[in-house]
């Protein structure tokens, strides 16, 4: 083979090679395989890989932060026998994912890029999980499994020069089953950097822009689940406002509110009805849009959509 720096036996007239190459790929002689593919699971867990260039290996690439690191993990992945759920379970039982992103003057000193890890860095959610987050907490996920959501025959434009548009991605089925128009993306993922479909990317990139918040305050997905979101929390009647309060930060951001944080809310919904008064009569109309516009404000908070 062209790929291997030993003399290699002629492949069998009547096999294509393939099973070979795979053997080649994954053999313990050659460790490159399991190197890459422990930088991607490193890299999805912790938003950076211990080689800063996923796609790049060579030697213009980035060098390992922690190549013993990087080493004894690979080997790890191959005796046990190429297991990437136990690759997940060994990375987040570890004491480096479970750090928090508590600043330390000290570790700041030394490492100020963070580079070994001293603690997690803030990274915003993807596009895909800001959405299917969105969703989930307003009860708008739908989990069913498989199938397509492309509505366009096969060999039919999807978009072209006359605007004609055939694709539409209303559905509250997970990102994972959207469809990927190379041409015609969907425009919350091109908003929340999603990687450009025409070519590979291990590292996409992560930007924060004023039309993500607009996205957040003015799109029918945000609009609808806060409406959702509203609604189901104001139909649990056996709840106090303040117990509200702590069930919408509970789904929200899965810890309860601090005392300030439900004292400020509640005045949030007084002063927001009040307002409303003038252009809505009907003050059950006027609470809902009230409860709305604050869910609608946690989906649009830094904590929901970053990683701490």
């Amino acid at each position: 083979m062209v790929l291997s720096q030993q003399p290699q036996k002629p492949f069998p007239e009547k096999q294509s090679g393939r099973l070979k190459f795979a053997e080649w790929l994954t053999d313990r002689q050659h460790p490159l395989t399991s190197r890459v593919i422990t930088n991607r699971v490193w890299r999805w867990h912790f938003g950076k890989g211990i080689v800063a260039t996923p796609d790049n290996f060579g030697k213009l690439g980035a060098k390992p932060t922690n190549q013993p690191l990087l080493d004894w993990l690979s080997v790890k992945l191959m005796e046990e026998n190429w297991s990437l759920k136990q690759l997940h379970r060994t990375i987040l039982l570890s004491n480096t994912w479970q750090m928090s992103s508590e600043f330390n003057s000290q570790a700041a000193a030394v490492d100020p890029d963070n580079k070994l890890m001293w603690r997690a860095d803030v990274r915003r959610l993807d596009a895909e999980s800001i959405r299917d987050s969105i969703l989930f907490v307003s009860d708008g996920l739908d989990p069913a499994l498989g199938g397509s959501l492309l509505n366009v025959g096969n060999r039919e434009f999807v978009f072209n020069h006359e605007s004609k548009d055939g694709v539409t991605y209303d559905f509250n089925r997970r990102s994972i089953y959207l469809p990927v128009i190379r041409n015609h993306l969907y425009g919350m993922f091109m908003l929340f950097d999603y990687s450009d479909a025409s070519v590979l990317n291990g590292d996409r990139a992560s930007t924060t822009v004023a039309p993500q918040a607009l996205f957040l305050l003015n799109s029918e997905l945000v609009e609808e689940a806060s409406h959702r979101m509203a609604e189901s929390i104001l139909h649990q009647t056996a709840l106090s406002p303040e117990q509200k309060i702590q069930e919408l930060f509970l789904k929200s951001y899965g810890r309860e509110a601090g005392e300030m944080e439900v004292s400020k809310s509640l005045h949030f919904l007084e002063e927001l009805e009040k307002e409303l008064q003038a252009e809505e009569a009907d003050s059950q109309k006027r609470i809902i849009r009230s409860w709305q516009v604050l869910c609608q404000s946690i989906f649009a908070s830094s904590e929901f959509i970053y990683l701490r």
